[in-house]
């Protein structure tokens, strides 16, 4: 996902009501980051959002930065899947790196 969404349309991104619930609780700065790391999840252009696949018992699953919620590129992370169908599912937002 790192090099751009060629024909220009964006990538679907489902949000469940429970991360929507997390995002309002969210600070302004980083709730910002969560619209700036979701805007490039849509447009298929993650660069400088670290995004990387998980291991372990988070295998299958992927994550990005959430600026606005520490120093540098910030301690919060954006959890979600992506589907065969091309479809990324949002599973949650952490606001430290402990997963």
């Amino acid at each position: 996902m790192d090099g751009g969404n060629e024909g220009g349309s964006k990538t679907k991104v489902e949000v469940p009501k429970n991360v929507e619930r997390q995002v309002k609780k969210l600070s302004p700065e980083a709730k910002k980051g969560y619209d700036k790391a979701i805007d490039a999840l849509e447009n298929g252009n993650t660069q400088g959002l670290n995004e990387h696949p998980l291991s372990g018992d988070r295998k299958g699953q992927w994550a990005v930065d959430m600026k606005g919620t520490g120093k540098g590129r910030g301690k919060g992370r954006i959890i979600y899947e992506k589907g065969k169908d091309g479809i990324i599912k949002i599973i949650e937002i952490l606001t430290d790196h402990n997963y």
